[in-house]
């Protein structure tokens, strides 16, 4: 995200260094030159907004689903341990195998749920760092065709 947002920064500070004529005439090259930076500033909003879209819900969907697994951790594991010291206490008393594996599972879901869950937003984490990276290259690309069609008088020093 961050490499993505230093390339946008980049291309929206160069299309925004090409100086606004103060007559706008439109068979001018001044004008054309500065229009087309013009253009180009207003299509990498959709580029920030993008970018800015998946900032919030990774974090929020997270936070809110950590702390589910939090108190489902917690709660399990008092049970468990109200179970261990039980099956200490009545050590004599058999207890049927079905119920050791119900209980077994219902103490283990926490800990599933939360390899299942690390490893779905890994996947999905992924994807995203794929998406963000190729709007780089895209938004990279754009700068590229944009300093070739503007003349060299125009743009800022050090560009090239």
């Amino acid at each position: 995200m961050t490499k993505t947002d230093n390339i946008i920064a980049r291309a929206l500070a160069l299309y925004r260094s090409i100086p606004k004529p103060e007559k706008l005439d439109l068979f001018s090259e001044e004008t054309r030159a500065w229009n087309k930076g013009d253009v180009e500033a207003q299509k990498l909003n959709l580029h920030i907004w993008n970018q800015d879209r998946w900032r919030d819900p990774f974090d929020e969907n997270m936070y809110k689903f950590d702390n589910f697994i939090r108190y489902a951790a917690l709660i399990v594991a008092a049970l468990a341990f109200i179970f261990l010291v039980g099956s200490s206490a009545m050590a004599a008393c058999p207890i049927r195998i079905r119920y050791f594996l119900v209980i077994t599972a219902v103490c283990l879901t926490p800990t599933i749920m939360a390899i299942a869950y690390n490893l779905l937003m890994a996947q999905m984490a992924e994807k995203e760092i794929q998406t963000v990276a190729e709007r780089g290259r895209v938004v990279e690309g754009e700068m590229e065709l944009f300093v070739k069609a503007i003349p060299r008088k125009y743009l800022p020093d050090g560009v090239l």
